[in-house]
């Protein structure tokens, strides 16, 4: 039987559940594109969230360096 080189996706096989998937993420995509969709409210530009980010990321690289340190420290001065 040549049934290893198929799988079966039991999980997509109805096609009424696709389409509606289909339609709830196009509804999803107008309403983004509409502006409905405000998560932080409209104070909150990209900007600010970009600007969260890198300070988060800035935040992350300190923990990085300051565990590394802790690292080389011994044992019983941690």
């Amino acid at each position: 039987s040549n049934q290893s080189g198929h799988i079966q996706h039991s999980f997509l096989t109805d096609v009424s559940d696709v389409q509606e998937m289909e339609k709830g993420l196009l509804s999803l995509l107008n309403d983004f594109h509409s502006g409905k969709l405000q998560a932080f409210g409209n104070e909150c530009s990209i900007d600010q969230m970009e600007h969260v980010r890198e300070m988060q990321e800035t935040l992350a690289r300190l923990h990085f360096d300051l565990y590394g340190e802790v690292d080389e420290l011994p044992e019983d001065q941690r």
